[in-house]
């Protein structure tokens, strides 16, 4: 279930049809960085400051989104204004799919970019708590491995990262050393 907001994200510009890139978002920053964080008993995890800092930046208000992406075995987070950006961007697939003459199923883009997510409040040092169901499904346990991928960061369980065979080597070498560096065995 999807909390309330306490403040409203800023209005962001519609995709612009001549390069895909969604206009008016210049100012916004990207989710860059990396670390490995504890999960504690209760299922608090830590955004990295890095991380943290952008979410900020981003949207008013100490609220960041958890979201499963299908078929994928980490989570992602990111920032209120997000959703306001994924929403524009499936209009912007719907007119082009529609233009074509294709059939454009708005309902299922929709699913798939909202329902599947959390919103849920960090306090001043980053902490918030997992939701259960996507922490269960992520096998996230003890640790969290956060990577930012620009627009939003992923969460990953270092354990299913090192083990999957189609994982990004230059990610499998930053965990091994975020937790050797934190001496972190698994």
């Amino acid at each position: 279930m999807r909390s309330g907001r306490h403040e409203e994200a800023k209005p962001v510009l519609a995709p612009d049809p001549q390069d895909g890139i969604v206009a008016g978002v210049s100012d916004r920053g990207l989710y860059k960085g990396y670390a490995v964080t504890g999960i504690d008993l209760k299922g608090r995890v830590g955004i990295p400051a890095s991380l943290r800092t952008t979410l900020e930046k981003n949207a008013p208000g100490r609220f960041v989104t958890i979201a499963r992406e299908p078929g994928e075995k980490f989570l992602t987070g990111y920032d209120a204004n997000w959703d306001v950006l994924k929403r524009q961007l499936i209009a912007g697939d719907e007119a082009a799919e529609r233009a074509t003459g294709g059939i454009f199923d708005r309902r299922q883009a929709l699913r798939g970019a909202f329902g599947p997510s959390e919103d849920t409040a960090f306090d001043d040092s980053g902490r918030f708590i997992l939701p259960k169901m996507m922490k269960e499904k992520a096998e996230l346990k003890n640790h969290a491995f956060f990577y930012g991928v620009g627009d939003t960061f992923e969460i990953w369980s270092p354990a299913v990262l090192l083990s999957d065979p189609n994982a990004d080597e230059m990610m499998v070498d930053i965990c091994k050393w975020c937790l050797e560096d934190k001496k972190i065995i698994l």
